[in-house]
């Protein structure tokens, strides 16, 4: 059992050279072991290697620090059981260096600690090698985005707007306060989840806004989108998104900024409401967006059902297919006025 850690201690201070500072470098001019554990244990970030199978290996002091586990509680297990970061089942950077023998550098993620709380934390990975040059694991470096991460969230909460972070598996990794007023969804039930389980948003199967940003790298501003809360109500919201990126310059995900609609849309449907005639708007993409009174009472459509639904499948007039007024009218940016139609009703 002793010559086990003392042999991790060894390979992970080999790796540590590439991807930490002057201790690492400092104990690899020591031949002794222990002396190179001891300096493992003197490292300010948690460090933990790992073997071929992923189970870790060694835990220094900082790693038990940060996380809450031990030494002993953790050596043995899986990494993925000890720190149940947002990116172990599908984007595991120590797996990514593992498979393609590349450092990563820097890469903010969330684990749970040992009483479930969720800790930022900022790690580097890289392959981890024995004296013979042989790949026998991984070796991972962490440190707590404390006082850094503090301040970010102070001011995201301060803003009026929701905001959240995601990263390039759509994973979100920060959600601010009026995110969670907005949606009904703590800050914890969202970080870790991916962006379309929270929002259940009308555009996230198609049209995403924070996918095409992602993609493209522009800026999309004031999209309107609805979104369904955490009792499955429908929220009409409008969205900014941008690109997230890191020091480098790199993307590392997308950032969203949304704010509620309900009260700005409560005074449009009471004057909606109180005229005659039906009323219905749709976004770019012919989704409706509005249904008033007088529509509900023409179509025997319920707004709920209706709002989110493209038009023709609300309507199924005889004009839709090939000859739409509203299609027409979007293009041209001209009126047009008493077109006769004919639709369907809930009842045809």
């Amino acid at each position: 059992m002793t010559d086990k850690p003392l042999d991790a201690g060894w390979a992970a201070l080999s790796a540590l050279e590439k991807i930490q500072s002057s201790e690492a470098k400092q104990a690899l001019s020591s031949s002794d072991p222990a002396t190179k554990l001891v300096i493992l244990n003197s490292i300010a970030d948690g460090v933990f290697t790992v073997d071929n199978n992923g189970f870790i290996t060694s835990f220094n002091r900082s790693a038990e620090k940060i996380t809450g586990f031990s030494q002993e509680e953790a050596v043995g297990k899986k990494c993925h059981e000890i720190f149940r970061a947002n990116i172990c089942e599908k984007n595991c950077a120590l797996k990514k260096s593992m498979e393609s023998g590349k450092e990563i550098m820097e890469w903010p993620i969330v684990i749970k600690d040992n009483q479930n709380q969720t800790v930022p934390i900022c790690v580097s990975t890289a392959v981890l090698k024995n004296e013979q040059g042989e790949v026998i694991g991984g070796v991972e470096t962490f440190r707590r985005l404390g006082n850094e991460r503090a301040h970010r969230r102070i001011i995201l909460d301060s803003i009026a707007d929701g905001v959240f972070t995601v990263d390039n598996n759509f994973t979100i990794t920060s959600f601010n306060k009026a995110a969670e007023k907005i949606t009904g969804i703590s800050h914890d039930e969202a970080v870790g989840k991916q962006c379309h389980e929270v929002f259940n948003a009308d555009i996230c199967a198609k049209d995403c806004a924070l996918r095409k940003t992602m993609a493209t790298g522009k800026e999309i501003i004031d999209y309107p989108v609805n979104i369904k809360n955490s009792l499955n109500q429908t929220i009409p919201t409008s969205v900014s998104t941008a690109v997230l990126k890191d020091e480098n310059n790199n993307i590392m995900g997308g950032v969203g900024s949304f704010r509620d609609l309900s009260g700005e849309q409560s005074h449009q449907r009471i004057i909606l409401d109180s005229i005659a005639d039906g009323v219905f708007t749709v976004d770019n993409d012919n989704i409706i967006t509005s249904f008033n009174r007088g529509a509900e009472k023409i179509t025997g459509v319920r707004r709920e059902y209706a709002v989110g639904k493209k038009c023709y499948d609300v309507f199924k007039a005889d004009i839709c297919e090939n000859d739409c007024a509203l299609k027409k009218s979007m293009e041209s940016g001209e009126e047009l006025f008493d077109c006769r139609v004919s639709i369907h009703n809930s009842k045809s």
